[in-house]
């Protein structure tokens, strides 16, 4: 609806009771539909360009990593990337114009084409905030010269759930039933080894002895 309003012609605030929007409130889901939809979104003047670029990149800001300006060596700039890359934490960077094409390079080889928000001039008269991808930035300024002053804020490596090997978890059940102990007791056991949630191991537990109990 909202979205709907500003295509409409209307313009909308995001206000919160206290802090910055965006940064601990649910206005995240909004200013990343925003961007999606080509609506241009524009930050209130901050305490500083971190915050200011947080609030309307439409990531996860609950934790962030600000690594300030990026190395000027490309080894140690690949090294400090290779530190955090495995993080699940939203990365906000400061780039000055005529470093911005090689870190971003590096970037893209380093932590792989991930989304990003790239933010110049905020709060300026020539302000400009893209969704887009490490990737296309790259290309992007491969062959334009960048103008003013750029944050960046890069997602966070995305976490991956290990597969759960069921086959382990189902003998390991029968041979803790085979010593005699309780359903609840087996499960707490699995859940422990096993890291899944205590209820699952349980319906699984019971699962083999009543099975056990029908042979």
């Amino acid at each position: 609806m909202v979205v709907a309003a500003i295509e409409r012609g209307k313009d909308i605030a995001l206000v919160c009771n206290a802090g910055t929007p965006g940064i601990s409130d649910p206005g995240v889901p909004l200013v990343r539909k925003a961007l999606q939809e080509k609506i241009p979104v524009v930050p209130v003047p901050g305490p500083s360009a971190v915050t200011a670029a947080l609030s309307v990149a439409g990531m996860d800001a609950q934790r962030f990593i600000f690594l300030g300006f990026l190395p000027r060596e490309k080894k140690e700039r690949c090294e400090l990337l290779e530190l955090v890359k495995s993080l699940p934490f939203t990365i906000v960077i400061y780039e000055a114009p005529h470093r911005l094409a090689e870190s971003l390079k590096d970037l893209a080889e380093v932590l792989g084409d991930r989304t990003a928000v790239l933010c110049r001039e905020l709060t300026k008269m020539h302000e400009e905030v893209v969704l887009t991808t490490l990737s296309a930035l790259a290309r992007k300024y491969e062959s334009e010269t960048p103008v003013g002053e750029f944050t960046l804020v890069v997602e966070g490596a995305k976490t991956q759930k290990p597969e759960i090997d069921w086959q382990a978890i189902d003998e390991a059940i029968e041979e803790l039933l085979i010593t005699g102990l309780s359903v609840s007791d087996v499960a707490r056991e699995i859940a422990r080894s096993f890291s899944i949630p205590r209820s699952a191991a349980y319906r699984k537990a019971l699962e083999k002895a009543r099975k056990r109990q029908g042979s």
